[in-house]
């Protein structure tokens, strides 16, 4: 009986040391999980730049150039945009260039951020309401 006790006791402390180790590193391995749980939260989320934002109001200025115009805000702010060969215009005869002959008319912008900066995806001429 003797032996069986010290068996017993033996199984005993190994588990007991088992169940120590699995709980001081839980919260290590619970650490390195948390970055790449993180990470794939992030990637779910839409980006900024994959986020679409509008604007409204008087264009100002296009430099064919540069690839940029600007529009007038109801509220006076001027507001920046970058167009590409991909930007959407509706309404302006001849694209790009007949917008750059359109300043003063009323345009609704549809953008995405991209590093700071406002890219245009669709241009459109609108009637003043």
């Amino acid at each position: 009986m003797h032996s069986t006790t010290r068996l017993t006791v033996a199984a005993l402390s190994f588990a007991l040391v088992v169940a120590v180790a699995a709980i001081s590193l839980s919260p290590r391995v619970q650490a390195q999980e948390a970055p790449a749980r993180a990470e794939q939260e992030q990637q779910a989320a839409p980006t900024q730049a994959e986020q679409s934002f509008s604007a409204e109001g008087e264009l100002v200025r296009v430099n064919l150039d540069l690839k940029t115009f600007a529009i007038a805000a109801a509220d006076g702010q001027e507001l920046q945009f970058r167009f590409t060969d991909d930007t959407e215009i509706a309404g302006a005869q001849s694209g790009v260039e007949g917008l750059a002959s359109m300043t003063g008319t009323h345009v609704m912008v549809e953008y995405r951020a991209e590093d700071r900066v406002a890219i245009a995806t669709k241009i459109e001429i609108r009637p003043r309401a």
